[in-house]
């Protein structure tokens, strides 16, 4: 549970620091020490004063395509697209195994995307997949610059 860091005062105590884990709105009470003193607005009851926890980025666990390198036209009969987050989201990847395996030669950025969730704000990652040249290619040309695919 997070709750709110007060400073020591010799005019008031926290009487109430609950605080949370969730996304929200949560108060801490503070209550004057002296009952003859006043607060910057005239008052003597307890005060509440609010914090907030916002939505934060997705915390990644894990996130790779496995193999990451391959030739082209010989793809691994099993690429596994794997990639998880603190939260759980749900996880997309912006290309398919069959799309990946039809990639021709070059460099690859591959975007992951996690949904919202009632915590996490949704976020992106990429990782890099290399498609090398075929072997039975014939000449020779260098293989295209890094492409980015994202959803």
């Amino acid at each position: 549970t997070l709750v709110a860091t007060v400073p020591a005062s010799d005019d008031y105590t926290v009487t109430a620091n609950s605080g949370g884990t969730a996304v929200g709105t949560y108060d801490v009470v503070l209550t004057l020490k002296d009952a003859t003193k006043k607060w910057s607005d005239g008052t003597t009851a307890s005060k509440p004063v609010s914090w907030e926890i916002e939505k934060v980025a997705p915390v990644w666990v894990v996130c790779k395509i496995e193999p990451s390198t391959w030739e082209e036209g010989n793809p691994p009969e099993t690429i596994s697209l794997i990639a998880e987050t603190r939260s759980g989201a749900e996880v997309t990847c912006a290309k398919t195994v069959e799309q990946l395996k039809a990639l021709p030669a070059g460099p690859y950025k591959i975007a992951f995307t996690a949904a919202e969730t009632a915590n996490y704000k949704s976020g992106s990652k990429s990782v890099t997949v290399t498609v090398t040249p075929s072997s039975t290619r014939s000449g020779s040309s260098a293989p295209p610059s890094t492409r980015t695919f994202s959803r």
